[in-house]
């Protein structure tokens, strides 16, 4: 195929930014990522959203090329460079399926309605990334105006493939993505981008007739599949004409050239309208005993997703409880992530299930932030029902503290506090006191998880209940060490008065989390004996979206 001035083929043309294994960062095309998966490192997007948006979109290429692996082409692709480009092919004409990633030109577009073609571009293309600031996004330090911003191809490609996992709801009537709100995606990754394929595809559960964005005019399936809901359109996108002016580069990545300004930027596909069912692979879905349980709107939602970090901010940075126990849970007949269940069959014994948490915070139409985390967990202890159960009892443990209210001792602060007015001393406002607070209940999460995951380390490499029960001892001793260390702060900021004061109010939040830590010991006392008790063994019916 020539390529003309309208042309910008995704399979040839370089736009998904990748690291080599040498270090070097590039972009390469569909077709390099793909053939030569064994000498990239990873998917180098300067989003954790847009990374997994791009991984899921390689793993959509390759389960549409070869849907079934057999044990022997596994053993082809173990030592390779890369996906063999005879697996490419696609069933039917090779020219239709080269058509299908064409990104400019009069016909049908990659990611794009064709019959919006002939309506007037009126949006801008930020609209394709919700961290670039706009008119309508002014909760950013640098604030522009619509007409300023501009995407080169590149990064227009990258912004429609992030649509199909990170759209949100809200603003004329626009759907989310096929998982609703985005949810947390949990994905298992390897050395090599090849690795990472490797352990996350074929991607299950299959459905037959499945069939991806790309594939026009074919029956759907009865419910919706991997590929379509990883290729779902919840926009109806028409790229405006490309401009090249000296004053125009790329918003996103700087590059001059070719830019696209505007766009036809419409409501796509609904989750809400279509009503089929879908159980997205790399989401934990939770069983409701599982689901938060302050309140929150999210309570009945099954899939793991970040909180709204402006109304509660100590879960936000507590997400960790809920993403390790998901993967410490990733075993028996209903994982509440079944990638990572699909991926410990496929890794060898003796190494350790490496995931990647992909973290965004929205609600309605903002974004409010977007982390990306991880977990590293031997598969010696995944298969260890005693071990599993230990480090998910700890994280009941940590839970049942109720950092929620900055530390057990929140109100005894307020006490000494109020104390302090009504004796005259100065007093400080109540939001700076509980800012201070809230900043000390994050802090203290953060390390909490650093603590647990070194704990998860060294509990894996213990043989006998004694060690793993010295082992558990050792982190507790640790982590109330921290929360220790950690009110004695929190009274120093929000205590008024005198030091001596302060240290009055220290040593009524010490004997309150003394109380708490009384109250968490009794009910492990209560519990059945032994952490894998057969609430833990019982398989748990856990919602699907």
């Amino acid at each position: 195929m020539t390529d003309k001035a309208d042309n910008y083929n995704l399979l040839v043309k370089p736009w998904i930014p990748i690291l080599w294994a040498d270090g070097n960062p590039a972009r390469v095309s569909i077709r390099t990522a793909l053939i030569e998966a064994g000498r990239i490192r990873q998917i180098a997007a300067s989003n954790p959203m847009d990374n997994v948006a791009l991984l899921r979109f390689l793993l959509a290429v390759l389960q549409w090329c070869k849907p079934d692996l057999t044990g022997e082409d596994r053993d082809e692709i173990k030592n390779a460079d890369g996906i063999p480009e005879h697996w490419l092919r696609k069933r039917g004409a090779e020219g239709e399926a080269y058509a299908a990633f064409e990104l400019l030109g009069a016909g049908a577009r990659f990611y794009q309605d064709q019959s919006l073609s002939g309506e007037k571009p009126k949006r801008p293309v930020s609209d394709l990334f919700a961290y670039l600031p706009a008119d309508t996004e002014i909760n950013h330090f640098r604030h522009v105006y619509d007409r300023t911003i501009a995407l080169c191809p590149a990064c227009c490609a990258v912004g429609l493939v992030r649509l199909s996992a990170a759209a949100t709801s809200g603003g004329s009537g626009l759907s989310p993505s096929v998982n609703n709100a985005p949810p947390v995606y949990s994905v298992p990754i390897g050395d090599s981008l090849l690795e990472t394929l490797r352990l996350n595809w074929p991607l299950h559960p299959s459905e037959e007739d499945d069939c991806a964005a790309w594939e026009t005019g074919k029956p759907r399936a009865k419910r919706i599949g991997v590929l379509e809901g990883f290729t779902w359109q919840p926009r109806a996108v028409w790229l405006g004409p490309l401009v090249e002016e000296d004053r125009r580069k790329c918003a996103r990545c700087g590059s001059s050239g070719r830019v696209a300004c505007q766009m036809v930027f419409k409501k796509g596909r609904s989750r809400k309208a279509d009503g089929r069912a879908y159980s997205d692979p790399h989401v934990a879905w939770l069983a409701k005993k599982n689901r938060p349980n302050d309140g929150g709107s999210d309570a009945k939602d099954p899939a793991l997703r970040g909180p709204d970090p402006l109304k509660r901010s100590v879960r936000e940075a507590a997400l960790w409880c809920q993403t390790g126990r998901a993967v410490l849970d990733t075993v028996g007949d209903d994982p509440p992530i079944p990638s990572l269940a699909c991926a410990m069959e496929r890794l060898p014994k003796g190494l350790s299930l490496r995931v990647t948490c992909f973290e965004p915070f929205t609600k309605q139409k903002k974004t409010f932030d977007e982390h990306r985390d991880g977990w590293d967990v031997s598969l010696d202890l995944l298969r260890s029902d005693y071990l599993r159960g230990l480090a998910i009892e700890e994280i009941r443990w940590v839970e049942g503290l109720d950092l929620s209210k900055c530390l057990p001792a929140r109100q005894d602060c307020q006490n000494a506090y109020d104390a302090a007015r009504q004796r005259g001393a100065s007093a400080r406002s109540d939001k700076t006191k509980d800012a201070a607070q809230s900043i000390i209940a994050a802090d203290v999460q953060h390390r909490l998880c650093d603590l647990f995951r070194n704990f998860v380390k060294d509990l894996a490499k213990e043989h006998t209940e004694d060690a793993a029960g010295r082992c558990v001892t050792r982190w507790r001793d640790a982590a109330v060490s921290l929360l220790r260390d950690v009110l004695d702060r929190a009274c120093f900021f929000s205590t008024a008065g005198s030091p001596l004061r302060r240290l009055e109010a220290a040593e009524i939040t010490r004997k309150k989390l003394d109380q708490t830590l009384e109250k968490l010991a009794e009910s492990d006392r209560k519990l059945p004996s032994g952490p894998a008790s057969k609430r833990e063994s019982e398989p748990q019916k856990r919602g699907r979206a």
